[in-house]
């Protein structure tokens, strides 16, 4: 039990570290901003002040190594936590500093978990796909049983990454008065660790060395099962920048709505690989706001409410 809680704090540890703190760097993460270490169980302690980025990138893997003993390598439901996954989350974590090397490893040791692909084209309607808890390449189910987010808008600019081929399109797009948006298989989303992200991890890694062709198969995998058969085409990429722009795109596809685009955008950014960003109003069409390059704005202010019960908490945009 307590070994779960390690990853399930690791984890969330991560997700607000990329919300609320800068983009990982090495050269400047012993003094970036990153998160209060609460080790307290009293609530009535102050909360700790800020540590540093790197010292909560550091406690979070710490206390991913040292839940590994103790957990097992299968659970009842996938909602529970298992080494895979922490070998899943590490190889995520990784990948989120830059740690190419680490990020891979992990990744295999994740993939060695028993799994499966669902062919999508094996399927006459959506009904017939295997819940996400129930899904052979699903590795960690996190959801909220409110079934919130109930529903996400296709920015433009997603909708442009997909077709009429494309079954993840046809199958859990729904309309309503807002647009175009996202369902699920289940009523459930996930949010937590799939058997493609860590595939589409390891193309990455393989493009970023220039093993191209390799992290083509990969990505290749994924879509046939995903695109429907008769408009299925092999991609290729002839450098590994190429590859790697095949892959990022695919990431877009495949991980849309998972929690992930927010994660990728900041790292990206840190490469100087993201372009402009633009929020445009669905009524007036207008640009409400842009998110240049670089922009301060990858980082969120602490919120005004947890200013109010922590006053002297260091802000991000002073």
């Amino acid at each position: 039990v307590i070994a779960e809680a390690l990853v399930m704090r690791a984890n969330s540890y991560l997700e607000l570290l990329t919300v609320f703190a800068k983009s990982y760097n090495p050269a400047t993460a012993a003094n970036d901003p990153g998160l209060p270490l609460v080790s307290s169980i009293n609530v009535t302690d102050d909360i700790p002040p800020r540590s540093s980025v790197k010292a909560t990138v550091d406690t979070m893997i710490a206390n991913i190594e040292k839940a590994i003993p103790a957990l097992p390598l299968t659970a009842i439901t996938k909602s529970r936590v298992t080494k895979y996954v922490a070998y899943g989350l590490l190889s995520r974590i990784y990948l989120y500093m830059g740690d190419f090397v680490n990020a891979e490893k992990y990744a295999d040791m994740a993939l060695d978990a028993p799994h499966s692909m669902v062919n999508y084209n094996a399927h006459a309607t959506r009904n017939t796909v295997p819940r996400y808890e129930e899904s052979p390449e699903v590795l960690w189910h996190r959801a909220a049983i409110s079934g919130s987010p109930l529903f996400m808008i296709y920015s433009d600019d997603l909708k442009t990454y997909f077709n009429g081929d494309d079954i993840r399109y046809t199958f859990i797009t729904v309309a309503n008065n807002n647009g175009l948006g996202r369902s699920s298989f289940s009523g459930l989303y996930n949010f937590g660790i799939t058997i493609p992200e860590l595939y589409l991890t390891k193309a990455e890694l393989l493009a970023r060395r220039n093993e191209y062709n390799d992290a083509m198969d990969i990505v290749n995998m994924i879509r046939s099962n995903r695109i429907a058969t008769a408009a299925y085409v092999d991609q290729t990429a002839s450098s590994g920048e190429e590859a790697l722009e095949r892959v990022f795109a695919e990431r877009r596809r495949e991980l849309a709505f998972s929690g992930l685009r927010w994660f990728d955008m900041k790292r990206l950014d840190r490469e100087g690989r993201m372009p402009e960003v633009k929020r445009i109003n669905v009524d007036t069409q207008e640009v409400d706001a842009v998110l240049a390059p670089g922009s301060a704005n990858y980082t969120f202010e602490i919120p005004v409410r947890v200013q109010m019960f922590n006053p002297g908490m260091e802000l991000n945009h002073n």
